[in-house]
């Protein structure tokens, strides 16, 4: 009767440490970080064959990630430290080869197995283009005399032309010496504006690339 109560409670024993064992795994198991990609900064990207760092942001980014980027080729590559660096739990910065242009996926694999939904993103060229988002200040009043207006947005360079359209069609060429201060962001030009109503201003390069044509309005004397 004493040798099968110490069996009863051996096994016992076995049963609930093998309980503890098997729920310990399936713990493990069911706590696996799924990584997940939201967003990869800049995109789109330039395509270039030199490495490029983009942020890659999302959720349970582990240590010991890998990255694996999928070309519009279908060629994969595969990076990790130290091509991946600033790693966290929420985003890491991956230094990534983007050979031509087209549509890339990104992929995050932990290392305890957990692997992310594909996200997608582009390589394409920048445009170089100058780009006009405002004319200052806001309120002008059409007069006879010049006057001075500072123009806004971006890739602005030395050397580049000026022309405003005014309500009835025609175009004045800015002389060279009326626009002054041009700064990549902005630029300040001196123009007349004698009739009241709606214009339109547009940049050009020196390259003959010419901006969007940005309109404003000039009110009543």
């Amino acid at each position: 009767m004493h040798k099968a109560l110490v069996r009863f409670f051996v096994v016992s024993g076995l049963v609930v440490v093998l309980g503890f064992a098997l729920s310990a795994m399936a713990g493990a198991h069911t706590s696996r970080a799924t990584p997940e990609i939201t967003g990869v900064a800049p995109d789109p990207v330039t395509p270039s064959t030199t490495a490029q760092p983009v942020t890659v942001s999302g959720s349970h980014f582990l240590e010991r990630l890998s990255l694996t980027v999928t070309g519009p080729d279908g060629n994969a590559a595969e990076y990790r430290e130290p091509a991946i660096r600033d790693l966290k739990d929420t985003s890491f910065v991956a230094s990534v080869v983007f050979p031509v242009q087209g549509a890339y996926q990104f992929v995050v694999t932990n290392a305890d197995g957990g692997i992310s939904s594909p996200y997608r993103t582009t390589a394409k060229p920048q445009s170089t283009a100058p780009s006009i988002v405002a004319v200052l200040p806001d309120r002008l009043t059409a007069s006879p005399n010049p006057q001075s207006l500072t123009v806004q947005g971006q890739r602005f360079v030395p050397g580049m032309t000026v022309s405003v359209t005014d309500p009835a069609g025609g175009v004045q060429d800015i002389p060279a010496g009326n626009i002054t201060n041009v700064r990549p962001t902005s630029m300040e030009i001196t123009v007349t504006l004698q009739a009241a109503g709606d214009y339109s201003i547009v940049a050009t390069l020196p390259s003959g690339t010419p901006s969007n044509s940005f309109g404003f309005r000039v009110g009543p004397r």
